[in-house]
């Protein structure tokens, strides 16, 4: 819906104003600030709920409350009529408001009572203090940086707004550039800029203009609860309502609503609920090749006349690989995804037509539809059911001389990552009886030694390679008290970082870029708590994928929609070979690796002569490595200026 900006514990209106100017992009349609002796704000706004202008900041009946606000509140309407019964007065229409008042009756806690997706600033100029909060799956940006020695906080919905303040110095977080190359993502809270953070999902920060001080904490979080009484019929049933609830909430706007629909279950599943609230029209965007074999373009094509969608479709170009740069400026902060490319022509296809669409994110996630999911679990019996000692010196050494094809039928995995892709699933399932990160290994691009290898001696002296993060994760994995099933361990660990600091990291940045609001019904709060209540065995049914989803939606959506997930994966020898050598000549030749002196030239020279062997891990590797180049050409050589190269 918006950007938001702001300063606190000092005053510094020009500041506020190139911050906000900065992210005009996220809100073309009014500009609105607030300005005090100790904390000035700013917001972009991208009118969909209450389209009037000028009623931002939104602020209480005395003007002590005032508040800025990036995102959807979609129960306001069940919200507003208590809160006017207790004598609240409403100035706006607006889906946001409801956080004034909810504010003045609950505290801290009226984040508690909304359902939606939110980055909030909130400011109680009677108790001077700032209140940030972020939604509880992470839906919506927020960063921050704190000055201690000053008292002073500077915070942005997206970090290029940061870097205007002078007393940033920018540097790069080694350890983050760890992570990144290990995740193809910086996992929260930290960012790849030294000192700048991500206030995590489900949390509310508190700056303290009184007391000095700034205080954290969460108000939410997942826990398994699993009612095993409960026949699989009931699952299917309530997984319908409740999925059925949140399409129809993610409707509510005053303009036009959009899909971007792929040939997949989850926005099938999303096009067949919104057929069932409206026979309007209903627009549908998908992205291809027009001149490779391109089975999502097809099936989505068929999906759209089956739903009597008004469809585009939008063609990747050749040339459109050097849109990279402009991509990365967006961003902030890499992620390693070559997909980045069509999610961008997708957002400006939406955004010459409309303001927000709905997205089947988050379903692979939440109700298990990823190929690395299946293999850990097949991976969790295989090591139940067979004795270590047959594991060892039968079953495993039978795996080193199977087929790719053969080990493919099952797992759906290696086929498409060659003899590499093979290597990486024989290591896991030799190495699932030791470390619980292993499991976390499918989807590394880069493993340990790998990274040792590309990184030069300055960069590995300022990295702890056994880090916090991974520290983390693994004892979740371990822990058997809170989360009984090894599946919804895995979930639970997914949901709390790839899901934020990637896919929803990619879908609100690039969608962005383009003044479109994505609106995502499977990361729904109560559909998430109930995922955790759904016994593991109705998510993953043998080795099939989102069984939950099938059996509740198979009667909603076409049979073409039912296939079994494959990866979408960017043909990037096939298709972008010639941009995607030149932008690789320019960025990670001897020469510029040298001058960087990040990276080890022998080990990129390495890559660059298997990368023709046409394997999607070693292209992976290389679009790691390229896209942080990019980035650190336009942020640091740079200073943060638009790219003009198209």
């Amino acid at each position: 819906m918006c950007g938001i900006c702001g300063i606190c514990g000092f005053s510094d209106k020009k500041l506020v104003l190139d911050m906000n100017r900065l992210i005009t992009h996220r809100g073309p349609d009014e500009e609105a600030y607030y300005y005090d002796d100790q904390i000035s704000l700013g917001m972009r706004r991208l009118s969909i709920i209450d389209l009037k202008k000028g009623i931002y900041p939104l602020h209480n009946e005395k003007d002590s409350i005032q508040l800025i606000y990036n995102g959807e509140i979609y129960n306001f309407q069940e919200l507003r009529p208590e809160l006017e019964k207790k004598g609240h007065k409403f100035r706006t229409n607006n889906d946001g408001e409801v956080m004034v008042h909810l504010y003045e009756e609950h505290g801290l806690d009226f984040v508690k009572y909304l359902r939606g997706m939110f980055a909030v600033a909130l400011y109680d100029s009677e108790r001077k203090k700032l209140i940030l909060v972020r939604d509880r799956l992470g839906l919506k940006p927020l960063y921050y940086y704190y000055e201690k020695k000053n008292g002073r906080l500077v915070f942005c919905s997206e970090i290029k707004s940061i870097l205007q303040y002078e007393g940033y110095k920018k540097e790069v977080d080694m350890q983050s550039m760890y992570h990144y190359l290990l995740y193809r993502y910086v996992p929260g809270p930290q960012t790849l800029f030294k000192g700048i953070l991500s206030l995590p999902p489900a949390h509310s920060l508190v700056f303290d203009l009184k007391k000095g001080t700034l205080s954290m904490e969460q108000y939410w979080d997942l826990k398994e609860d699993i009612d095993y009484s409960k026949s699989e019929s009931y699952y299917a049933k309530e997984f319908e309502r409740l999925f059925s609830e949140s399409v129809k909430l993610r409707m509510i706007a005053d303009v036009p609503i959009g899909v971007l629909l792929s040939g997949g279950l989850d926005s099938a599943c999303i096009m067949a609920m919104m057929k069932n609230t409206t026979d309007s029209p209903i627009k549908t965007f998908t992205a291809g090749f027009s001149d490779v074999n391109d089975t999502d373009l097809v099936l989505a094509r068929k999906l759209a006349e089956h739903f009597g969608t008004d469809h585009q479709e939008v063609y990747m170009k050749r040339e459109d690989v050097f849109k990279l740069p402009q991509i990365v400026w967006f961003l902030d902060q890499p992620t390693g995804s070559e997909i980045a490319i069509p999610m961008r022509l997708l957002s400006q296809a939406a955004g010459r037509k409309l303001k927000v669409v709905l997205t089947g994110d988050g379903g692979d996630e939440i109700f298990a539809g990823y190929v690395h999911q299946k293999t850990i679990k097949a991976g969790t019996y295989y090591r139940s059911l067979v004795p270590k000692i047959i594991r060892k010196t039968i079953f495993n050494p039978s795996l080193t001389l199977a087929p790719t094809s053969f080990l493919d039928k099952f797992f759906q995995y290696p086929l498409p990552l060659g003899n590499k892709g093979k290597e990486k699933f024989i290591e896991f399932m030799h190495n699932i009886d030791s470390d619980p990160k292993r499991y976390f290994s499918l989807v590394h691009v880069f493993n340990r030694k790998d990274i040792n290898d590309v990184l030069s001696q300055k960069c590995k002296d300022n990295i702890v390679f056994d880090s916090d993060k991974l520290k983390e994760d693994a004892a979740i994995l371990e822990d058997k008290d809170k989360f009984s099933d090894p599946i919804n361990r895995v979930l639970y660990v997914e949901i709390k970082t790839w899901l934020p600091d990637l896919v929803l990291f990619n879908l609100d940045k690039i969608l962005m870029s383009s003044s479109v609001e994505n609106r995502a019904p499977f990361i729904d709060h109560k559909l998430v708590e109930f995922s955790m209540r759904v016994p593991p065995k109705y998510k993953l049914k043998g080795l099939g994928d989102k069984y939950l989803v099938r059996k509740a939606m198979k009667d909603y959506i076409p049979k073409i929609s039912q296939h079994k997930k494959k990866a979408f994966v960017v043909p990037i020898n096939e298709y972008f070979k010639e941009g995607f050598s030149h932008l690789i000549d320019e960025h990670l030749s001897d020469d510029a690796v040298r001058e960087r002196g990040m990276f080890n030239r022998d080990y990129v020279r390495k890559l660059l002569e298997e990368k023709n062997r046409n394997e999607v891990i070693y292209n992976r590797q290389l679009m790691n490595l390229l896209i942080f180049e990019i980035w650190m050409k336009i942020y640091f050589d740079n200073n943060g200026k638009f790219p003009s190269r198209t």
